[in-house]
């Protein structure tokens, strides 16, 4: 399979949703477990211009709110995730949850600890 074209991405890009920046909570989030568990700050869009799966190359750029995520521990490293996994609903039968993998927070309140958050995190 070739790369993909620019008229594919775009077609590509047109035919996905892409997230809003903002704050999202993941599936796995449990309110018991704190309003940061599983929060995440989702703040740009890219393209991996080395995959050949045009459904995989456009990818959502975000970052936890939680101090335990792996990625923040090794150095505030970004989560990236392809935009149609970022989109496409989950099932996974251990927790049991069906919906979707990110879910934006809207609530204000929220937004302005996830602010809060964010800026006691990365300084900003």
């Amino acid at each position: 399979m070739s790369k993909p074209t620019i008229d594919e991405i775009r077609a590509l890009v047109k035919s996905l949703k892409i997230p809003e920046p903002g704050f999202y909570y993941h599936y796995k989030h449990k309110k018991e477990d704190g309003v940061f568990a599983y929060a995440y700050e989702v703040y740009g869009t890219g393209l991996h211009t080395e995959v050949d799966d045009r459904a995989e190359a456009v990818m959502v750029k975000y970052r936890p709110l939680y101090p335990e995520a792996v990625t923040y521990q090794l150095g505030k490293f970004d989560d990236f995730r392809p935009l149609s996994e970022f989109n496409k609903p989950v099932s996974d039968e251990k927790i049991p949850f069906h919906g979707a993998r990110f879910v934006r927070i809207t609530d204000p309140e929220l937004i302005e600890k996830m602010r809060g958050q964010k800026h006691r995190m990365y300084g900003e």
